[in-house]
């Protein structure tokens, strides 16, 4: 398979502040718009929507409208893009739960009590599309809904699993009746947005169904494209010996990444093999006592966040880059995770479960392996297979670069978020 011609072209070098595009085919049109981002959560820990509100910066001024954060959220960005953190308030059962579409009104609340006249709202994910529709109401914005995953079917990752029965009979009630309201309200808010993203093929398949025949459009999560490096900052940071081979996890430790296999598989390799593990959530007191219980803090280290600018320089230092996904519910099978793209970028070669969007990247760019089984034995052994192999790491590895180069970097997919910008701005501007 051919490797496309780039289509962008990356400006900015990796201070946290850089990574802005620039079109090079002379299509971006001359117009000043506004926009209102809506995001449950703070922006320092969602890659997708920090290029997202860059490359709508373009456009005109972005303002980010974010549940909780803070000052780091502010210092990501330049001028032309405004973070404004919404106080949060505790939630009660019924809207905590049963009330989902309506958990984060006060976003709504805060961008019109702005007073500002947005042309566009983008809504990240099924909780911030109710404020955005509300807003398009009051403004006659155009909404875009972004989902990043099947949202509803996340549900189940918000409860723990080894807990008593009564427990779980309790837990899967409400997930049931999560999902039955949402199931009613999200294809009736669906069908009020102007234009639908998503994050994968997959998922356009499945919410192309679910709201009768709507028109989905894919982003996928790659990360702008940063120049190669070989790095040795993960060997500096952990004091490993220069012989030390090193396997990469990198993202948010929750359910459903296989964390816990991935940990115990430790114990079964052999040599100078240690994993490093970038990140946090819920999972990660679990898995320092799992590493604690079986005596493996000499195999095992939690590096904890690194800032997104520096993430790049500690992926290109590692050996290895595994994505262990688990298909606890719909979302999580048809994922298409952004570090699969960032080890690529890095040039590292993947070790990653035997999924559809694993399998569709994975074989057709041969950057990597697939496994069938996610016992730690069975990942122990792919790993200790791999790194006997050296050149053949080094060729895939290569491969995986090529492609970021070429095809799966933001500069690539932000032409997506730019046709449809492109065609809401021209809709709304003939409709005035």
């Amino acid at each position: 398979m051919g490797l496309p011609e780039p289509r962008w072209e990356q400006v900015g070098g990796t201070d946290r502040r850089a990574g802005g595009l620039r079109l090079t085919n002379g299509r971006m049109a001359a117009m000043e718009t506004t926009f209102c981002v809506l995001l449950d959560g703070p922006v320092t820990t969602n890659g997708r929507v920090q290029r997202t509100a860059r490359t709508l910066s373009q456009f005109g001024h972005v303002w980010i409208y974010t549940w909780g954060g803070g000052p780091a959220d502010s210092e990501l960005f330049d001028d032309g893009i405004t973070v404004v953190p919404v106080a949060p308030r505790p939630f009660g059962p019924i809207r905590k739960f049963l009330a989902l579409h309506r958990r984060y009104d006060r976003l709504s609340e805060a961008a019109l009590a702005s007073g500002r006249d947005y042309s566009v709202v983008w809504a990240n994910d099924y909780p911030t599309l109710w404020s955005a529709l509300r807003i398009a109401d009051a403004t006659s914005a155009r909404v875009v809904y972004d989902s990043h995953e099947i949202w509803l079917e996340t549900v189940n990752q918000f409860f723990p699993r080894d807990v008593p029965l009564l427990k779980r009979l309790v837990f899967s009630a409400i997930i049931t009746a999560c999902r039955a309201i949402g199931d009613r309200e999200e294809p009736r808010m669906a069908a009020r947005a102007d234009a639908i993203v998503t994050a994968s093929e997959s998922y356009v398949e499945v919410l192309s169904r679910r709201f009768h025949g709507a028109s989905v459009s894919v982003v996928l999560n790659t990360p702008a494209l940063s120049p190669p490096m070989t790095s040795d900052r993960i060997q500096r940071e952990l004091g490993l010996t220069d012989d030390t081979r090193t396997v990469l996890y990198q993202g948010i430790m929750n359910a459903g990444r296989g964390l816990h296999q991935l940990v115990e598989s430790a114990a079964y390799l052999s040599g100078a093999v240690r994993l490093v593990m970038i990140g946090d959530g819920m999972l990660l007191p679990s898995l320092r006592r799992l590493v604690a219980d079986h005596d493996l803090d000499q195999r095992v280290s939690f590096v904890g966040l690194v800032p997104q600018a520096e993430l790049h320089e500690w992926t290109s230092s590692s050996d290895i880059g595994v994505l262990i996904l688990e298909p606890i519910n719909l979302s999580k099978r048809l994922a298409s995770a952004n570090k699969i793209f960032e080890y690529m970028a890095a040039g590292v070669p993947i070790l990653a479960t035997d999924l559809p969007e694993n399998r569709r990247v994975i074989s057709a760019c041969d950057c990597g392996w697939l496994i069938s089984e996610d016992t730690p034995e069975e990942i122990a052994a792919a790993i200790s297979r791999i790194l006997a192999d050296p050149e053949e790491m080094k060729r895939r590895g290569r491969n995986g670069r090529q492609w970021a180069e070429r095809r799966y970097n933001w500069g690539v997919e932000s032409q997506s978020v730019v046709d449809v910008i492109e065609r809401l701005v021209q809709d709304r501007k003939g409709s005035a």
